[in-house]
């Protein structure tokens, strides 16, 4: 049409060939213009098909509102471009599905390794060493080949959980296309299969069926930790050594799949009274002279901690030392080891004393 229009314009409607040009454009023209309507036609329709297979909710019933709006005249122009838009989305699945099985399998590979490593490491922190320099470094070994293994456990989680998230975007958007194209159809729109229901009709949907109940306690897991390092940072009335120590010993404890310590302001006021006493009164022990405070269940009560008391570490020493040595200290003893390591607490205190008189208390809330 353009071209004709332009042939006009030079033109001037008249020309050396008379009145073939005029005649020889006008069928020109006419030809463009129903061409360009079903081009415009077609464009509007692979745009409708598009929409029904976005990621955004509204954005698809935007789609179906328009092709409903065109009544019984368009129901089959509807009905073609929610088929087409099902092939996408089929295929979308299928490769959703594949991708899903191969990095849900990946993670579950990774995941029974770690269990492996992280068990033996286990059994070497709550096992006695007696002080043998020896033990401890099999006790290093084995919980750095367990970190290795929880540092690519969780990198491979993080890639399940992106696919499973995108093949539950895009089934969910499947099952909603099928349930529109039922009801244009006339079909019964509740015998469409569920998400779950395709999931298990297809064997790499059940591999991913069966790693489900593991997927989401490795979630929950990694949310707990990030939540507890959260709000750990958060607790402006902890020293900067207590929330580092937190941090080193929560990576540890992950490590071992046990649950992170959170900062608890009352069990702080616990080892920061004892840690002042011992300095005052220049004495180093768990029980304490002062009646009510004896004992570090005593404390804990005294500072109105609500929770269950569960285990006390102390450290004292001539000169103030660094929170890497005092960890360190305690980690290679077999009793203050199992203080850290004690799958019952969630909450924990630490005051460095200024850094001779160190005290450590945890406790279950």
């Amino acid at each position: 049409m353009y071209w004709g229009m332009s042939l006009r314009r030079r033109s001037g409607g008249s020309s050396w060939l008379g009145i073939a040009v005029p005649a020889l454009l006008v069928g020109l023209g006419a030809g463009h213009v129903a061409r360009g309507a079903d081009e415009a036609k077609r464009l509007g329709h692979d745009r409708l098909e598009a929409m029904m297979v976005s990621a955004q909710a509204e954005t698809r019933e935007a789609a179906y509102a328009v092709g409903r709006s065109w009544g019984a005249a368009g129901a089959g122009d509807f009905r073609r471009i929610l088929w087409g838009a099902w092939e996408r989305r089929e295929s979308q699945f299928a490769k959703a599905l594949r991708e899903s099985a191969y990095d849900v399998g990946l993670f579950m590979s990774s995941h029974r390794n770690w269990q492996a490593l992280g068990h033996d490491a286990m059994v070497s922190v709550r096992s006695g060493l007696g002080g043998s320099g020896e033990m401890l470094g099999a006790l290093d070994r084995r919980f750095g080949e367990a970190e290795k293994a929880r540092v690519e456990m969780d990198a491979r989680l993080a890639r399940a959980l992106a696919a499973i998230e995108q093949l539950s975007a895009v089934g969910v958007g499947l099952v909603e296309l099928e349930g529109v194209l039922a009801g244009v159809e006339g079909r019964d729109a509740e015998a469409v299969p569920s998400f779950k229901a395709r999931l298990s009709a297809d064997p790499d949907g059940r591999a991913l069926l069966a790693a489900e109940a593991t997927l989401l306690r490795a979630r929950r897991t990694r949310d707990a930790h990030v939540e507890a390092a959260m709000h750990n940072r958060e607790q402006r009335w902890a020293s900067s050594t207590a929330q580092r120590f937190a941090t080193l010993l929560n990576r540890r404890r992950q490590v071992l799949g046990l649950e992170p310590l959170r900062l608890e302001r009352r069990l702080w006021e616990a080892c920061a009274s004892h840690t002042e006493e011992m300095r005052q009164l220049g004495y180093f022990d768990h029980k304490s002279p002062r009646p009510g405070r004896q004992t570090p269940g005593e404390r804990a009560q005294a500072a109105q901690f609500v929770g269950t008391f569960e285990g006390e570490n102390l450290y004292q020493s001539a000169r103030p030392e660094a929170l890497e040595r005092v960890f360190r200290s305690w980690w290679a003893s077999d009793r203050h080891r199992q203080v850290l390591f004690a799958s019952r607490p969630n909450r924990m205190g630490l005051d460095p004393g200024g850094g001779t008189h160190w005290a450590l208390m945890t406790g279950r809330m």
